[in-house]
Parts: C-alpha cells; sequence; structure tokens
C-alpha cells in the first residue's frame, strides 16, 4: 500500500519505475513522506493527473499512484523504445506512395496494387491473431516483430526491385503491426490492475505516438531537401555509396530513408533483447 512504509515503497519505486535515475526528496506533503523523481516523464505524469482528478495536491495523488505495481514496475526502456520504433516507421510509412510514384513514372495502378496488399496484410494479421492469441511470452511477439518490421516491411522498399516486392513489403507493413500491437496490448492489460488500465494506456500512448507527429512532419522536407538531392545520378554525393542498393535518379533519395529507417528499427529490436529489463520485463513485472 502506498502508505503502508514510505521511505521503503519510494525506494522501490525509484529503483523499478525511474532505473538508478536520481530522487530529490520533497519533504512533508499533507502529513506524508513524499519522492519526487528528478525525471522528465514525472512533470507530464504530475500535470496530466492533476488535471484528470481535479485535486489540490497532485503530488501526494500521484506518488500514491507510482506506489501501484503497475506503476512501480514500469520500464522506461520499454516506453522508449516503442516511441523511436513508431518514429522510424512513420518516417519511412509516409513516403511510400510518392516513392512509388516517383519511381513508376506516376503509374497509379502500380500504387493501386501495393496498397491493396496492405489491406490483406491487415486481414491475415487479425485471422491469425484471432486464431493463435500471440506467442506465450508476449514480449517475443513485440520485439520480434519489430525485428521482422525492419527486415521484411521496411528495407524491402530501399530497393527498386519493381511491383512484387512492394507487394510483399507492403502486405508485411501491414501484417506485422497487427502482431506486434495485440501482444503490447495483451503484455499491458495483463500487468496492470483493472482500475488502474485507463491512466497506464493513456500515459504510455502519450509515450509511444510522442514523436510520430514530428516524423510525419520532417519526412517531406528530408526526402526533398536532403537525400533525393544527394541519389541524384550526376551529383548525388551519396549515389556512389548507398546507389548500388537503393538505384539512382527519382525516388532514391526516398530509398535510401527506408534503407536507413529500417536498419534502425533492426537495432532497436536487438538492444530490446539485450537488455534485461526490456527482454525479461514479463518476469519482472508480476501479474495484479
Amino acid at each position: 500500500r502506498a502508505d503502508a512504509a514510505p521511505s521503503a515503497i519510494f525506494a522501490r519505486v525509484g529503483h523499478q519505475f525511474f532505473g538508478q535515475r536520481r530522487l530529490r526528496f520533497t519533504g512533508p506533503t499533507s502529513g506524508r513522506n513524499v519522492v519526487q523523481p528528478d525525471w522528465p516523464a514525472w512533470h507530464l505524469l504530475n500535470r496530466s493527473h492533476h488535471l484528470w482528478r481535479g485535486d489540490s495536491d497532485p503530488a501526494v495523488d500521484l506518488a500514491a499512484i507510482l506506489a501501484r505495481r503497475s506503476y512501480c514496475r514500469i520500464s522506461n526502456h520499454r516506453l522508449v523504445e516503442r516511441g523511436l520504433g513508431n518514429f522510424f516507421f512513420n518516417l519511412s510509412g509516409i513516403l511510400i506512395t510518392p516513392m512509388i510514384l516517383a519511381r513508376t513514372n506516376t503509374n497509379t495502378v502500380i500504387l493501386g496494387l501495393v496498397a491493396s496488399a496492405a489491406s490483406v496484410g491487415a486481414l491475415l494479421g487479425g485471422l491469425l491473431m484471432s486464431a493463435w492469441k500471440g506467442p506465450k511470452r508476449k514480449i517475443h511477439g513485440i520485439l520480434s516483430g519489430w525485428l521482422a518490421l525492419g527486415l521484411v516491411s521496411v528495407l524491402p522498399y530501399s530497393t527498386n526491385a519493381g511491383l512484387p516486392v512492394w507487394m510483399a513489403a507492403s502486405m508485411f507493413s501491414a501484417f506485422i503491426p497487427t502482431v506486434i500491437d495485440c501482444s503490447h496490448q495483451a503484455f499491458w492489460l495483463s500487468k496492470t490492475p483493472a482500475d488502474m488500465q485507463g491512466r497506464v494506456s493513456s500515459f504510455r500512448q502519450v509515450i509511444a505516438y510522442l514523436l510520430a507527429p514530428l516524423a510525419l512532419l520532417v519526412a517531406g522536407p528530408l526526402a526533398d531537401q536532403v537525400f533525393e538531392p544527394a541519389m541524384r545520378a550526376q551529383t548525388g554525393f551519396l549515389a556512389g555509396a548507398f546507389g548500388w542498393i537503393t538505384g539512382i535518379g527519382p525516388g532514391a533519395g526516398m530509398g535510401l530513408v527506408f534503407l536507413l529507417c529500417g536498419i534502425l528499427i533492426v537495432l532497436l529490436a536487438v538492444a530490446g533483447y539485450l537488455i534485461p529489463s526490456v527482454r525479461d520485463v514479463e518476469t519482472l513485472i508480476p501479474d495484479p
């Protein structure tokens, strides 16, 4: 309980929720000792919870929330991995349509076939998860899903292989996120008490999609002003280094964006397996 042993509880909160980050004691507040972490996410939680509840002393109420198991043991590594993965996936995904049109001389038939393949992938992913329910250890569905997403969905777009490869990548780009999202949702629902699920879900969604609008904002300028000029046949300074993978000419610069984003997504997934607090999160966090 939050008021049973404040010093022991908040020491555990600091270690499990904030890792090894420095904590700052704010002294007695309304008769209780409150630990305020020196971490930016604390201020986001503090402000958002204050707005939801309308309390005059949000620090005390939030400290009680953090003392619950679902908040005490949430790994900040997991949230960062999710946010960065979505950033790189959105940064490349928004460029699919302009890249295909640029590489095919605005062939809308090819674009339509690629888009249709994504619909098939989403349907197949939904049917699979309805029948299979995902892996026993949901973290494998999440990390392996990100690894596969980078390898077979994002990276193939970097090549100028044509319609069959693009259709396969498009199908996997809708199929694999179904596995990831179902595993991710099942993990959080199984580890969060019922009375905390609304607040936990809203906070993790904020972290997960915080960078997505930034990806959509910078994708166009990066493609038009940086990567496309860099991959031109005669004057592109990156054409010699990456042209054998992405080709050169219109659309090659956006292909290079897919190449870089795919590699970074793969590295994120591998890093998740190498970080114990992410890889073993299902055993570190007990069921409520």
